[in-house]
């Protein structure tokens, strides 16, 4: 078996031992098509690694490897396998990382780069800045916090990121909306992953265009996200948006009208209207309602979810999904709820917020 671990500029080449008695050699082949001929590496017998160095982060490689005996015959070359040399930063309050702020390790990273941030809190607002870079959390959402300090948004992505700029395991708390909206996130005109987060506690502003999170002209995806507290609406979805919420809950949010969860405009002056496709979710005790259009009805499919207000579709149900203790934000249910098993696995994460494989046990319908 040949195994590639992409690192900073290089690719690290481990493989399973020939155990032939008359093996000689590895021949280690690379570049970056498909089946590689060229030859980067004549490997003696006794050594099952090669470190491919000088490349070029963001680029993808391919390797492949043969076997030669002793008289000089090769063995026919192994299937291909590839990996994308990336760099990676790490963030920590106390100073012994790379850097101590998230925003100046997007800042020093490069589309492709990965970032990961320590526990701890971090009081700071963050700009992907058009970066395809992934930020994520080593110890998860309720152990690290980017708290906006209630100053404009917590997370701005408005620069053509693509699905390969990734958000993952924080609480986004204490954002503020300006006016253009989105206190918690706030996204025009992109693409981002979204998983394990807390968007919490995060305000409308004067305008009220989402609390919790603003999508306007974007196709994000949200995953395993916990969407709660947020004032003047959980969700403010407007525009050409295509918006897939799985395996995510809605709880507690508010608007002083239409939907307290999601709240999905339609645009007359342009005739846009954004589709939105919720599934294996929970949408309770939001007000004024869970989910609402305005003024027309758009196009949403909502499926295998938990929904107040008796929302049409198929697995879904709506009753109390008997959360362990919501009123202190523990979101897990508890052994008796409804939910439990009442999802589909199509489309499903294979863990959850806190990383437990999923569904449990194998094989069965994972969770709402």
């Amino acid at each position: 078996e040949l195994v590639a671990t992409p690192g900073n500029t290089q690719v690290v080449l481990t493989w399973t031992a020939n155990t032939e008695s008359d093996l000689a050699s590895y021949k280690v082949y690379g570049g970056t098509s498909a089946s590689p001929t060229t030859l980067l590496s004549t490997v003696i017998g006794t050594i099952v690694t090669h470190t491919h160095t000088g490349l070029t982060n963001g680029t993808t490689y391919y390797y492949r490897i043969s076997a030669v005996d002793n008289v000089g015959n090769e063995s026919t070359a192994t299937n291909d396998i590839s990996a994308t040399p990336y760099a990676k930063y790490t963030v920590k309050t106390d100073g012994s990382g790379d850097y101590t702020t998230i925003q100046a390790a997007i800042d020093g990273a490069s589309s492709g780069d990965s970032i990961i941030v320590y526990a701890g809190t971090y009081t700071e607002n963050i700009d992907f800045n058009g970066k395809n870079t992934v930020v994520m959390s080593f110890s998860g959402a309720a152990n690290t916090i980017i708290d906006g300090n209630n100053y404009v948004h917590v997370v701005n992505f408005s620069n053509s990121e693509s699905s390969l700029a990734v958000l993952e395991g924080f609480t986004i708390t204490n954002g503020m909306a300006p006016a253009s909206g989105g206190g918690g996130i706030y996204m025009s005109g992109t693409n981002p992953t979204l998983r394990n987060l807390i968007i919490f506690n995060n305000h409308g502003g004067s305008a009220g265009n989402g609390g919790g999170v603003r999508i306007i002209n974007s196709s994000p995806n949200f995953y395993n996200c916990v969407i709660a507290n947020n004032t003047y609406k959980g969700v403010f979805i407007e525009g050409s948006s295509s918006v897939d919420f799985t395996n995510c809950t809605f709880y507690a949010n508010d608007s002083p009208d239409y939907g307290g969860a999601i709240t999905v405009l339609y645009d007359e002056a342009v005739f846009s209207t954004p589709s939105l496709t919720i599934t294996n979710s929970i949408i309770r005790n939001n007000t004024p309602g869970g989910l609402a259009w305005y003024p027309y009805i758009g196009s949403g499919t909502i499926t295998y979810s938990n929904i107040e207000d008796n929302y049409t579709g198929v697995g879904n149900i709506d009753i109390d999904p008997l959360f362990v203790d919501a009123t202190n934000g523990d979101y897990r249910l508890s052994d008796y709820s409804p939910a439990i098993g009442a999802g589909t696995a199509t489309g499903a994460p294979t863990t959850d917020i806190i990383g437990t494989a999923r569904p449990s046990p194998s094989g069965s319908s994972p969770d709402m």
